[in-house]
């Protein structure tokens, strides 16, 4: 991203509070978080670490500098079928990555910093590490073999490379913001994974229809993973493109 520098350091530690004090940055993009919601059941310290020490010194030293927050959270926020999804609807998360996310929100918007919440379910296939549900989608069905979707499990995907440009636009007037990125129209795992071969020029005989009620995950999954937002003309972008463009990046 233009005029972004990057930094390595641990999140859950000092280190990022102190580049802020010494470099004293217009905004600060916290995108750490564990995305393993196994991992995140079993250890609950995955997921509520990062939103406790490391976070609230970041957010205290943010506060200090005038420095600007831009905290990417997540659609796992909401997890009941039942419940809207949009940037002012009540949380509802089932399984501690969720709580966790809901945990950061909310010391964020206490903590007296200049702070932007961007919600979004970003995909892109990743070069450094063959994992994700776009690296297997590839592998898989561009080597012939047959993946199972769900077709009661829905989301709004959006590609990486959409998402870091809607988050270099977040300016300053939309501190104390949420904002939601979403695709549209929501789409089943199974009618995206059938989208995917498509565009592989695979069959898409390759994918079957499965249910969510039936994987054995070590972490409960909501049915619906769709985000909702009450700015669509500028928030909102076509499913198929999306997919298009994480195959691709």
């Amino acid at each position: 991203m233009d005029g972004v520098r990057f930094y390595r350091a641990d999140a859950s530690s000092q280190e990022p509070s102190k580049l802020v004090r010494r470099t004293k940055p217009a905004r600060v993009f916290h995108l750490s978080w564990s995305t393993n919601l196994d991992e995140c059941e079993q250890n609950p310290e995955t997921a509520y670490g990062p939103a406790r020490a490391g976070l609230m010194s970041l957010l205290k030293a943010c506060k200090e500098t005038g420095s600007h927050l831009i905290f990417m959270s997540s659609d796992g926020i909401f997890g009941d079928p039942h419940c809207e999804r949009f940037e002012d609807s009540p949380p509802c998360p089932i399984n501690h990555y969720g709580r966790g996310k809901v945990e950061a929100e909310t010391r964020i918007r206490d903590s007296g910093a200049a702070w932007t919440i961007v919600r979004a379910c970003p995909l892109g296939f990743n070069r450094h590490h063959n994992r994700g549900l776009v690296n297997w989608a590839v592998q898989s069905l561009t080597e012939g073999k047959q993946v199972t979707g769900f077709a009661d499990s829905s989301f709004t995907p959006l590609s990486a490379a959409t998402l870091a440009r809607m988050l270099a636009s977040v300016a300053r007037d939309e501190a104390g913001k949420i904002l939601h990125f979403v695709s549209a129209p929501p789409i089943s795992k199974y009618d995206f994974l059938r989208m995917a071969a498509r565009i592989l020029g695979a069959p898409e005989t390759l994918v079957t229809k499965g249910s969510i009620r039936n994987a054995k995950f070590k972490a409960p999954r909501p049915g619906r993973q769709d985000l909702q937002t009450r700015e669509p003309e500028k928030r909102v972008f076509e499913i198929e493109r999306e997919l298009e463009a994480s195959l691709a990046s």
